[in-house]
């Protein structure tokens, strides 16, 4: 089957697209990636989906019409993409979009855990004609898990060995991880949220410089600051770090209103601008590192790191220094292209969808058992995709 992947993450980029050959069943999947495009979000588009990831600012109307617009804007992703990789629609077997979270609250005090994600899949399915697979986290939520890390199940799917124990690390918006015993079963697969990835990093830099870059390319201004000790030890002591897994978190806890917060600490500390970024970007890299050495069995013996917090070098050289003995490298060793590793994953998700098979792990979310995930948009092949599997 050839499925197109698409990803919108926490950092509001852009839409990643990946286009993927599937074959096979577990344990033994056959995934070719064969193109792969990000589209990054106009400051309006990306100012309109971050206003709907905060309490304060999330109308219901603009909720209602970002779930039409953002589907719009997918779809078009997945035509474009298959343009340019030269394959034409009716080759198209299956779409499956994460959507945009913007806003996921699934802790156990909450009196009804839920998560939404926009970006509706029937638009998608009306729009390009092809069935597709929306919303897989509320079928894990809806089994008492946190709908999240999904991509646990991919990660052991493709990237687990039988000779060594790997953690694969996603530093995005928010950083996960992976844990991968080295055995050929998942049974002993974990995965949580670490924490902030990259939304404290970028807060800082669109502030930083006066607003005038979105992110702090290859770590640069990070590498002219000092960290501020005295301040990452308090930033450290946030109560999440502690908190065992499964769990998960997302811009409700760590959006605009936190970063404003922060901003706020470093001004009353006096702090130059280049120190507060280095020590946030400090702050992402040691409480990944902490992590591991606090809610893993074992230390693993090398930890791969992909997500657009790959290509912060000087995030990399500090969670490679809070992780002596360990190798630290960079994901594409894994994968052609690491920037598409989770809308790569999304199209395997969906492929397990289609056939009727769970996409989720209980022992990386803490579901009470595995689940099919996602809902299914018919689209124009919708009868012919499922003759070939009755």
């Amino acid at each position: 089957m050839i499925i197109a992947g698409l990803m919108s993450g926490t950092s509001l980029d852009g839409i990643d697209c990946a286009l993927a050959e599937i074959s096979g069943q577990p344990p033994q999947l056959s995934v070719q990636l064969v193109g792969f495009a990000t589209y990054p979000y106009s400051t309006d588009q990306r100012r309109c989906l971050a206003r709907l990831c905060e309490a304060e600012t999330g109308r219901v109307h603009d909720i209602n019409a970002m779930n039409f617009a953002l589907g719009v804007w997918l779809a078009d992703a997945a035509l474009t993409t298959l343009q340019t990789a030269g394959i034409g629609l009716p080759e198209l077997d299956l779409i499956a979009s994460h959507g945009q979270t913007i806003y996921h609250a699934v802790d156990s005090d909450t009196e009804w855990p839920a998560t939404l994600q926009i970006g509706d899949p029937s638009v998608i399915a009306q729009r390009t004609g092809v069935t597709t697979v929306g919303n897989f986290r509320t079928a894990d939520v809806a089994a008492g898990g946190q709908g999240a890390p999904l991509v646990s199940y991919i990660d052991w799917l493709l990237w687990r060995s039988g000779q060594e124990t790997r953690v694969v690390i996603n530093v995005g918006g928010i950083a996960n991880l992976t844990y991968l015993p080295a055995q050929e079963n998942p049974a002993g697969v974990l995965a949580y949220d670490t924490g902030p990835g990259n939304l404290l990093i970028d807060y800082f830099t669109h502030r930083v410089t006066g607003e005038t870059q979105n992110f702090d390319e290859d770590g640069q201004l990070a590498s002219q600051g000092q960290v501020d000790v005295s301040w990452l030890h308090d930033l450290l002591a946030d109560s999440y770090f502690a908190v065992a897994p499964p769990k998960t978190t997302g811009r409700e806890r760590y959006g605009q209103a936190y970063g404003e917060r922060l901003w706020q600490e470093a001004t009353e500390r006096q702090l130059v601008p280049v120190n507060m970024l280095a020590t946030v970007t400090a702050l992402t890299a040691v409480s990944i590192a902490q992590s591991i050495r606090s809610h893993l069995p074992c230390q693993p013996d090398r930890v791969w790191v992909g997500g657009g917090g790959m290509h912060n070098q000087t995030l990399m050289q500090r969670l490679q220094a809070e992780l002596p003995g360990i190798p630290v490298l960079p994901a594409t060793a894994l994968i052609q292209n690491s920037d598409a590793k989770e809308a790569l994953a999304f199209a395997v998700l969906g492929y397990e969808t289609i056939h009727g098979r769970p996409g989720n792990l209980p022992s990386c979310t803490g579901a009470a058992h595995r689940a099919v995930l996602g809902q299914i948009a018919p689209g124009n092949n919708f009868a012919d995709l499922m003759a070939r599997f009755s």
